[in-house]
């Protein structure tokens, strides 16, 4: 695994990290075993409450990480400010996302389940 893991998040059986370049690492904890997964410059990963596992990138994107097949799922487009940091919180049963002075936007219905 790269160094560097800027944004890290977990579910049971693996934990994801991210960092400065285009891809999420899947690490699982108990055999130590790492695969990657291509993704867009990321600005944050969560963990729902439900097991999904979402990806927020750089270029206004939400979308599902299906860590069993170990791939990204559609992406939803979100209204942000590309110039402030961006964060996303599980709460509810869906995924808010939102930057400093952009509206939040309420996520639902996870395509992909960890």
């Amino acid at each position: 695994m790269e160094a560097g893991g800027t944004h890290v998040a977990a579910t049971s059986g693996c934990v994801l990290v991210a960092g400065v370049g285009t891809s999420i690492s899947l690490l699982d904890p108990l055999s130590g075993v790492v695969n990657t997964i291509p993704t867009e410059q990321l600005e944050s990963i969560i963990a729902g409450d439900d097991g999904s596992v979402w990806a927020v990138d750089h270029a206004g994107s939400v979308y599902g990480i299906d860590v069993a097949a170990k791939s990204t799922g559609p992406r939803a487009p979100i209204t942000y400010n590309p110039n402030e940091h961006i964060e996303g919180v599980w709460a509810a049963d869906a995924l808010w996302v939102g930057s400093d002075t952009s509206v939040v936007n309420r996520v639902e219905d996870p395509v992909s389940r960890a």
